[in-house]
């Protein structure tokens, strides 16, 4: 795997790793770890261990929280192939993976903090009694159906 240049004056690759940290960490004190390396064991007999980087995780869990952007490495062939290998060996070491892309992110954040609190609470029975806050919002949009009908209604008829 090669790795990655990063430039000395920024911590993430993008600004959509950023905002997803942070809204990560305006959510929960539990941590996260982004860029995270990993040594798993292939079916490769030519590289029987390979090094992987997971963009965020939560290790003792064995959750990877993989970002998919439009980037190169995402639209080439070479690059998809790096992906699924990667996700193939994660998945045979018993890792879950969560995918999400910039929409998911910016359209619904609550969703996306969501899925993976049930993930984490899945793998740590012990994850959302001690470090889930579910009474922050980040969505300034309605939370029902109903609700948003009947903002629908009330622009219509004002």
């Amino acid at each position: 795997m090669k790795k990655k240049f990063r430039s000395s004056q920024g911590l993430y690759d993008s600004n959509f790793e950023e905002h997803f940290h942070n809204l990560w960490r305006n959510h929960s004190t539990y941590p996260i770890v982004f860029h995270h390396t990993v040594h798993l064991p292939t079916i490769d007999p030519a590289k029987p261990i390979r090094k992987w980087e997971i963009d965020f995780c939560f290790p003792q869990e064995k959750v990877a929280i993989e970002l998919q952007g439009y980037g190169t490495g995402h639209t080439s062939y070479h690059g998809m192939k790096r992906d699924y290998t990667k996700h193939n060996d994660l998945i045979l070491a018993n890792w879950v993976i969560l995918y999400f892309m910039s929409t998911d992110i910016k359209d619904g954040p609550t969703t996306t903090i969501e899925t993976i609190c049930r993930v984490l609470e899945r793998r740590n029975p012990e994850f959302r009694h001690s470090n889930y806050r579910p009474e922050r919002s980040f969505e300034t949009r309605p939370d029902t159906l109903a609700e948003a009908a009947r903002r629908l209604r009330h622009k219509r008829l004002n």
